[in-house]
């Protein structure tokens, strides 16, 4: 353009300047936030002045033979002065500033930090630049920047900091000990000091296992929520007794760290035995137990909290009883937001701490006192005694986690198991730890080769098409995978997630087919998991077995066994067979055909019935067990599998109950509807010596044919799956039929034609709206249509 319209001159040009601060973190009637320990915060901005733009020209040359003249440009840098608010005092110092991106310090920044003393000074600035907004701001910690650098922003400084709040020093010099926390927490709260109780085990157990926090409360909710928090974090309990509020350890053994020793006392309060208990009702157990199923137990508990050494970023974390996980599979509990630990071993113990609780603490007491026991209270520990009882009590120790008077006056108990071990030591000092630190991101090995298949219908009930598989990881790494699903080979789609390991192997040896009776005593199904790792709990009875309970997948048969042994290294013998469960077809089975366990671990992938008959593609993208380090799709081997719809292929029952009867002379067959999953259902009527040979007469809908004449007839229901294939009863119903047509009572008839009679004929018969009608009985020329009628005979 420049060449058509002459040639182009440089021009100045300019930036207008900003005239105010962008403010983006001011508010009034905030929380005031309360800081114990060091955590990272941002400030609340209550003064802002002295705001200044400042001119930056800059020019650039021009001309030369033919030039054209020169030009320039002109931005802006601003500053202002700035009062933070941070929290209630009195704090320690600030450490490290984050600045946007950049980390820095007060020092390098050019601030002044005032920590909340009562009666501490205004800032000077303020004093001698703008005397009448010059407050102390006593009892709150806070900021100050003269004349900050804004550069070219005319916003408010993005910035956050590490704050040295209360009571650091308590703990492990930089995070509070919660004991001291607590009694501030308290104090603040006006809660009488004389209501506290002693919390001196309390101080003991959270210092031995070095459950140090720093809680900065920036939210506003009700002081218990706070305090209940802290003490689920602890592993620990209020009490509140009538006349203090005390804080109980749940830790039932010694543990001794960074100089504090906590020593439980379980002396029981009292010997509970049969005198003690109270019935309202003669047939009334003294002791009701009940027992959790470790199975339900939860063996993982996530956390999350603030790594210090990583900025104070949100980390998440997760422990486990591995032994759980492997026996049960992953169960996770929901996860904790612990954002007052700032140190990952911290973090870790407590969530331990919790879980082990979760996990182990599974049988649960109730029975009733009377009021000479009405000094006990929650966390106390007594001994019960009940002989009468189904699993035979006996010096059982339990503690005390809920008391309540009934409608009688009695006092309604609940105790729980004191199992041990709840209290473990300091696992890691303060300072950081040489400990291996597991690889979360690390990539588990490939998946095993799958077990793939369509289960009968009778199994599913329902009429859909579904491709049920196990898989398992080839390590101990293996956490579960993402199934992605392809019709083509190509496009990856993931329609599923799996956690664990399903059970599943090889048979280790032959297995005949069965002889006679549907339970096979006969034959050992003798099984190998070692790939999936898997186990079998050596529980099962005769009648698992004959309920299918313990359903199995053998290489295309269903079986139920009622009786494991283990003979090796997750290898068992299974017996007392159920073979060919679920009108799947019994067999002989070779050794080193496919096993698997049919449970809740077994993924059931529906599939869309235009399917049918077509291929499609699994890859099992694994991650670990930390559900990180996933595989990537392309490296994952692909297993094909054609579907089938053998479910919706199924034989059809035979109609049952056919019969006959006369219907207006002629021959009508019925039977009952058949029952199936699978709609809709017709039937196909045929005629012939044989079911393979016979014509096909019709199909209907309803249950009943009027027969075209004498001959054998064969009615088999009928479905047509949506890929359009046709689907009959395996043996379909038969009846021979004779005098299809019912003979009228004739007493003579003969053919006066025949005979030679040329006399008039005269007289008739119609059949009028389905009623005989002689002549005599009426002239049938007076019907309007006459010839409309049935049967019209003369």
């Amino acid at each position: 353009m420049s060449g058509l319209l002459g040639g182009s001159k440089s021009k100045a040009s300019s930036t207008p300047a900003v005239g105010a601060l962008n403010v983006q973190q001011s508010s009034y009637g905030g929380v005031v936030p309360i800081c114990y320990g060091t955590n990272r915060l941002t400030g609340n901005m209550l003064w802002y002045g002295a705001f200044q733009s400042y001119a930056h020209a800059s020019s650039s040359g021009g001309g030369g033979k033919g030039g054209g003249g020169g030009g320039g440009s002109t931005n802006y840098t601003y500053s202002a002065s700035f009062v933070f608010a941070l929290a209630e005092g009195a704090c320690a110092s600030i450490g490290t500033i984050w600045k946007n991106k950049d980390v820095t310090s007060m020092s390098a920044l050019g601030g002044t930090f005032y920590n909340g003393s009562l009666g501490q000074s205004a800032w000077g600035y303020l004093t001698a630049n703008f005397p009448e907004k010059a407050l102390n701001y006593s009892n709150m910690a806070l900021a100050c920047f003269a004349n900050f650098d804004l550069a070219d922003q005319a916003d408010t400084p993005n910035l956050s900091y590490e704050l040295h709040g209360l009571l650091g020093s308590t703990g492990n010099g930089t995070d509070a000990h919660p004991a001291d926390i607590i009694g501030d927490f308290l104090t603040r709260a006006a809660f009488p000091a004389g209501h506290v109780g002693d919390l001196t085990d309390y101080r003991n157990y959270v210092g031995a296992n070095g459950l140090f926090m720093s809680p900065f409360l920036t939210e506003q909710k009700p002081a218990s929520q706070w305090l209940q928090d802290w003490a689920d974090a602890t592993n620990s309990a209020w009490v509140w007794d009538g006349n203090a509020l005390s804080l109980i350890p749940y830790g039932d053994s010694t543990v001794s760290g960074n100089g504090y020793t906590y020593t439980p006392d379980l002396t029981p309060l009292y010997d509970l035995t049969a005198d003690d208990f109270k019935k309202e009702a003669q047939d009334e157990d003294a002791i009701t137990v009940t027992f959790a199923d470790v199975a339900d137990a939860y063996n993982q508990q996530p956390i999350e909290y603030r790594d210090r050494t990583n900025a104070y970023n949100t980390a998440s974390d997760t422990v486990e009883e591995a032994g759980l996980v492997d026996m049960y599979g992953p169960r996770p509990a929901p996860g904790i937001t612990a954002s007052f630990f700032t140190h990952k071993d911290s973090a870790l113990l407590s969530a331990r701490l919790g879980l082990i609780r979760k996990a182990y603490v599974l049988a649960q007491f109730k029975f009733k006192l009377g009021w000479r026991h009405c000094l006990l209270t929650p966390m106390d520990v007594v001994s019960i005694t009940d002989p009468n009882a189904d699993i035979g009590i006996d010096h059982k120790l339990v503690r005390i986690i809920e008391i309540d008077e009934n409608e009688s006056g009695l006092l309604e108990v609940t105790a729980e198991e004191v199992p041990g071990n709840l209290s473990i030591p300091a696992l890691y000092p303060s300072q950081i730890s040489e400990r291996y630190q597991p690889e979360y991101n690390q990539t588990p090995a490939l998946a095993n080769e799958p077990v793939l298949f369509e289960p009968p219908l009778k199994l599913m009930q329902s009429q859909s098409v579904e491709v049920w598989t196990a898989v398992s990881g080839q390590d101990h790494l293996w956490g579960g995978c993402v199934v992605h699903l392809s019709t083509d080979g190509n496009t990856y789609t993931p329609v599923a997630t799996i956690y664990g390991n399903a059970r599943h192997g090889i048979l280790r040896s032959s297995l005949a087919d069965k002889i006679g009776a549907v339970i096979d005593e006969a034959n050992t199904l003798s099984v190998d998991l070692a790939m999936s790792r898997g186990t079998i709990n050596s529980s099962a009875t005769h009648n698992d077995a004959l309920l299918n309970n313990t359903l199995s997948y053998v290489d295309g048969e269903l079986v139920s066994y009622g009786a494991d042994t283990l003979v090796g290294a997750n290898r068992y013998n299974l017996t007392y067979l159920n073979r060919g469960a679920y009108g799947t077809p019994s067999g002989a089975h070779a050794a080193g055909t496919k096993y698997a366990r049919l449970d809740d671990a077994i993924l059931k992938i529906k599939i869309d019935q235009t399917r049918l008959g077509k291929t499609i593609y699994l890859k099992f993208v694994g991650f670990n067990l930390w559900q990180g380090g996933a595989q990537a799709v392309y490296d994952v081997e692909a297993y094909a599998y054609q579907v089938t719809g053998a479910a919706l292929k199924t034989p059809l029952s035979a109609p049952q109950n056919l019969t006959t009867h006369f219907v207006a002379g002629l021959t009508r067959m019925t039977w009952d509807p058949v029952s199936d999953v699978r709609t809709p259902i017709d039937y196909e009527i045929r005629k012939g010596t044989s079911a393979a040979a016979a014509q096909v007469m019709t199909r209907v809908t309803d249950t009943l044919y009027n027969v075209q004449g004498d001959g054998l007839y064969w009615v088999f229901a009928h479905y047509q799956t949506p890929a359009g294939d046709d689907v009959y009863s395996l043996s379909p119903a038969s009846l021979e039929i004779s005098g299809a047509v019912l003979t009228r009572n004739v007493i003579q008839s003969w053919d006066e034609a025949a005979m030679g009679y040329a006399g008039p004929v005269s007289g008739g018969m119609v059949k009028a709206s389905g009623v005989p009608m002689l002549s005599s009985m009426g002239d049938v020329l007076s019907l309007s249509d006459v010839l409309g009628e049935d049967d019209f005979l003369w």
